[in-house]
């Protein structure tokens, strides 16, 4: 049993019905008790600092009540024990920074959306078959250009780690990812030439997106660690619409190669089934205290990321529904690249 709730900052919840009802990473959690303006605001001083009497004396929620709202938290992915995980009153450690920073990003993302994904117009178009095989064939070239880049961008994280501690994580996180890259890239090229995809350059909105990656990583492990956290999955999300399936979409409305779909989709849901969406809390959580500033810091690359992430998938949507993947690379380029 949880004995001081933190209640995750990314949970919202109704509890104006005669259930509460709870929304977390696009998945609603009934919690199976009446809802009512004690319940809310018991739910809303779940801090991490009080416990069940603590609770009940800032809500107005009598005792037994208290525990069956504690007791139908316990075992979700929705609070978590505070001991250990909040520090004193004006004291933000790195752990709660994690948790704080994960609701803007799930704002950000949602625009509003409690349950369901609020995913890019892309995968709308590719879903229902009405865009054009480049704008797949971008899509696949665009990601092979951001998962290739991952082993330089770690490595910067590497160099900068500021402790023995964060560099370990980074290293494992290195030895996991690096491959990837090349996975997807051979797996591309029964598909579009190896010369080609060599030769091609990013989008601008993904080379911004890389550059990002870059210089956060070596600027600072959190700021690093907030993009990582936007790219990384979790089984807690909810799952994309069937109609908004990119990956269905290209084994049944597309002439893809099976390896091409095979990887990318593999790739697609590695993160989610490794639970790689929490890696970050690892490396937050060797950090003891996080100040104003650094915060600051960290909540602008939390709008950044999501908001250049949309950018490129758009830019993915509007350049190859105009161009062929071929406009990416040049001869002269293929020529001096393998001459």
């Amino acid at each position: 049993m949880i004995n001081k709730p933190f209640l995750k900052p990314a949970v919202t919840f109704d509890g104006t019905g005669t259930d509460v009802t709870a929304y977390y990473r696009g998945r609603s959690y009934a919690l199976g008790l009446p809802g009512g303006a004690e319940v809310t605001a018991a739910l809303s001083a779940m801090d991490g600092r009080r416990d069940a009497d603590g609770i009940a004396a800032a809500s107005g929620l009598d005792d037994a009540a208290t525990g069956k709202l504690i007791a139908a938290l316990n075992g979700t992915p929705l609070a978590l024990e505070g001991e250990g995980l909040v520090g004193p009153a004006g004291v933000r450690t790195g752990r709660e920074a994690f948790w704080r920073l994960e609701a803007q990003l799930w704002n950000f993302r949602q625009a509003g959306r409690t349950a369901g994904l609020h995913v890019p117009q892309l995968f709308h178009e590719v879903g229902a078959g009405r865009a054009p095989v480049d704008v797949v064939k971008g899509f696949c070239l665009e990601i092979c250009h951001q998962v290739s880049n991952a082993p330089t961008e770690i490595s910067l994280a590497i160099a900068h780690a500021p402790t023995k501690a964060i560099r370990d994580l980074y290293m494992h996180f290195y030895e996991e990812e690096y491959s990837h890259g090349d996975i997807l890239r051979e797996a591309l090229a029964t598909w579009l030439p190896d010369a080609g995809i060599g030769a091609s350059v990013p989008l601008p909105s993904t080379a911004g997106m890389l550059a990002n990656y870059n210089w956060w990583a070596e600027s600072d492990p959190l700021l690093y660690a907030v993009a990582l956290m936007r790219d990384e999955g979790s089984p807690l999300d909810a799952v994309n619409p069937p109609e908004t399936d990119i990956y269905a979409a290209m084994k049944t409305r597309y002439e893809v190669p099976e390896k091409v779909v095979d990887r990318f989709e593999w790739h697609a849901n590695l993160d989610t089934d490794n639970d790689h969406g929490f890696f970050p809390e690892q490396v937050f959580a060797q950090v003891q205290v996080v100040d104003d500033a650094r915060y600051a810091r960290l909540t602008k690359a939390a709008r950044t990321i999501v908001e250049v992430y949309d950018a490129v998938m758009d830019d993915v949507l509007r350049y190859y529904s105009a161009q062929p993947v071929e406009s990416r690379w040049s001869g002269g380029t293929v020529a001096a690249l393998t001459g």
